[in-house]
């Protein structure tokens, strides 16, 4: 009997996303590579597989401009003697809102991006003149024996027109190891996203 395993999970979520979107492209008379954020959001319900829950999978487009503005990221300094995009950057984290009910304040999060350090996001962004950039969001929680719940935040840079050697080679890697990923959590966001990592380790 075939069992399924957290990455599973994970790349079920990747491909309802995925169709979810074609069908809104496919509906949508828009002539942008990415539609407004609201089209391209859902939800999947949670599902459980040992320690871990993926409790949110949406996929959304962030404003560039907005990125700038809001995004949190590392200060440490890093010496690029060579053409982007560069190995080694710092740290990004995407502050990305819920869509807007009337009558209500919006609520904004900050997701970690896996894939993809500051300097190569926004350099890849401004090179391509993109306004807005396609991110998978993944919500999980993680329950380890003898330690407290934990909740992690990941965002997943999915859009088809950047090239993948922007990508980092495996989530969280050359950040620092304050920023690095659980090493088998790690594996499973990789092995659901393939086509958005560099390539081999």
């Amino acid at each position: 009997m075939h069992t399924e395993t957290f990455a599973d999970i994970l790349r079920y979520g990747v491909i309802i996303s995925q169709v979810i979107a074609a069908v809104s492209c496919l509906a949508s008379d828009s002539n942008n590579a990415v539609t407004n954020a609201a089209s391209k959001v859902i939800t999947t319900h949670p599902q459980k597989q040992g320690a871990r829950v993926l409790l949110v999978s949406e996929r959304v487009t962030v404003s560039v401009e907005r990125a700038h503005r809001t995004c949190s990221t590392t200060q440490m300094l890093f010496f690029h003697d060579s053409p982007p995009p560069w190995q080694f950057g710092n740290a990004l984290g995407l502050r990305v809102g819920k869509a807007s009910v009337p009558g209500q304040t919006n609520e904004w999060q900050y997701w970690s991006v896996v894939n993809m350090h500051t300097e190569n996001f926004f350099e890849v962004a401004r090179r391509m003149k993109m306004r807005s950039v396609e991110v998978h969001l993944q919500r999980i929680k993680v329950q380890e024996f003898g330690r407290p719940e934990e909740t992690a935040n990941y965002a997943v840079v999915t859009d088809a027109r950047i090239p993948r050697n922007w990508y980092l080679s495996r989530p969280g890697c050359n950040f620092g190891d304050r920023h690095r990923v659980n090493p088998k959590m790690a594996r499973e966001l990789k092995a659901a996203y393939p086509e958005n990592f560099r390539g081999p380790d």
